[in-house]
């Protein structure tokens, strides 16, 4: 998930980095990637949360940012990784009129269905072992209610 401000462009890192800027993938990169199966989907376009802002200024930044990864990367990008998770119903309802699918936030707006499903965080230091162990509780959850 990408914020389409930031690709090709230096960012803050995050609060382990110190926020150090840190170079972000380029258009180029996120091609390369596509070749591997690596899809790029969307993250905004300014990567703030959307909750802030006005609902036509939310509903442009979401819309520019799916559009600009279509344009750009060639394929749909039918999903949105809310930025810093953050979402509520109106959010969610302008994330499904720009064009997306489904939607990862912190799964704490259960109303909205798909437009807000539980994510997954992942870090730079998180091993493999970390992962299955996080990806493990949903699935077991499933399974529970199943």
């Amino acid at each position: 998930f990408v914020p389409t401000s930031l690709v090709g462009r230096s960012a803050p890192g995050g609060l382990g980095s110190l926020r150090r800027s840190r170079p972000q993938l380029s258009w180029e990169d996120l091609r390369r990637l596509a070749e591997y199966g690596v899809r790029a989907q969307s993250q905004a376009h300014h990567r703030v949360d959307l909750r802030t802002l006005s609902p036509e200024v939310a509903f442009g930044d979401l819309l520019r940012s799916r559009r600009e990864l279509e344009r750009r990367l060639g394929e749909a990008a039918p999903l949105l990784a809310y930025p810093h998770g953050s979402v509520d119903r109106v959010v969610a309802d302008l994330a499904a009129r720009a064009g997306f699918v489904a939607a990862f936030g912190g799964g704490r707006c259960p109303e909205v269905g798909t437009m807000d499903l539980r994510r997954i965080g992942l870090r730079a230091r998180s091993s493999p072992r970390a992962l299955l162990r996080r990806l493990g509780r949903p699935l077991q959850a499933a399974q529970a209610r199943a």
